[in-house]
């Protein structure tokens, strides 16, 4: 948390200085801003200070504002400085990108386990979708390609109706909510028509990091950090042109399932993702060590 002391109000506060400190009510706050900004509807300046008022707890009524015309140019600029240089302490849901700073939701923990749709309460996933199938990221990708490329709302809900569902009854299997079902989870993806925007949009930012964080960034297993990128790089950048990554996720599933570690086709959906990865990354290894072997021997 930072802690800064606030001349105005004359008192020390406390706020947020990631989003894993947020609370719910404070996440949705800075995406609908976040959403103003894109949008174009305000400047990165704006942004900062009014979730800078906002995590830290001041309220500028219409009363305050209308002292600020009393106040000479010099009092002015003193007082808005001192709280533009307090904002700028706020800047953690920005990236630099292309030397410009771009609002960028990079959190892999779910902030929001649970969302609520009437009376009805639907369960996410766990933090970097520890928890799901490889049948279920699967079709939670393609509904996540599809709405990024057409902007349409119904894919949108279908990724949300994928990965949030009710709980499931009886014996947990570490995993709260119920058994994966595409067409289930299709024919409920209107109910998301009724969340939020901001919520929806928080679990499409949440999905999108949690993408980039296995395929690009470092995960832990059993106390080692390993990479899962060279799973991942395109089939152009290898220079090999028949390949199961030219498949992407289906040359994936189908690989793994001729294998049989795993089982047939639907036994390797149901199986979770990280066991799929984990797996590709041990045969992955196993070919860089046959192509030393390899390479060493003819050099001999």
């Amino acid at each position: 948390m930072n802690v800064i002391e606030i001349s105005e109000i004359g008192k020390k506060v406390s706020y947020p200085s990631c989003w894993e400190e947020l609370n719910r009510e404070q996440l949705l706050f800075i995406i609908r801003q976040g959403l103003r900004l894109i949008a174009g509807e305000t400047s990165v300046l704006e942004f900062k200070v009014l979730v800078f008022y906002h995590l830290a707890g001041i309220k500028r009524g219409r009363k305050h504002n209308r002292r600020d015309k009393f106040l000479t140019r010099e009092e002015y600029e003193q007082k808005y400085g001192n709280v533009v240089l307090a904002a700028e302490t706020v800047s953690f849901m920005f990236a630099e990108m292309d030397g410009e700073l771009v609002f960028n939701f990079d959190c892999v923990t779910n902030l929001l386990p649970t969302v609520r749709i009437g009376r009805e309460v639907f369960h996410g996933p766990d933090t970097a979708l520890f928890n799901i199938t490889f049948g279920e990221y699967q079709v939670a990708d393609d509904y996540y390609r599809k709405y990024m490329e057409s902007k349409d709302e119904s894919d949108l809900n279908a990724l949300c109706a994928v990965l949030y569902r009710p709980a499931r009854s009886g014996v947990e299997s570490g995993d709260i909510r119920e058994e994966f079902n595409p067409h289930v989870c299709l024919k409920r993806a209107g109910k998301f028509r009724k969340l939020s925007f901001e919520e929806r949009f928080v679990i499409l930012s949440w999905f999108s990091a949690c993408d980039h964080y296995f395929k690009s960034g470092e995960i832990e297993i059993d106390g080692r950090l390993i990479s899962l990128a060279p799973l991942f790089k395109q089939a152009s950048d290898s220079g090999e042109e028949d390949n199961s990554e030219g498949l992407g996720l289906t040359g994936i599933l189908l690989g793994i399932a001729e294998n049989g570690v795993f089982g047939t086709v639907e036994e390797v959906k149901r199986t979770n993702l990280y066991s799929v990865l984990l797996r590709l990354y041990l045969w992955y290894l196993d070919n860089k060590r046959l192509e030393k072997m390899y390479a060493n021997g003819k050099s001999k």
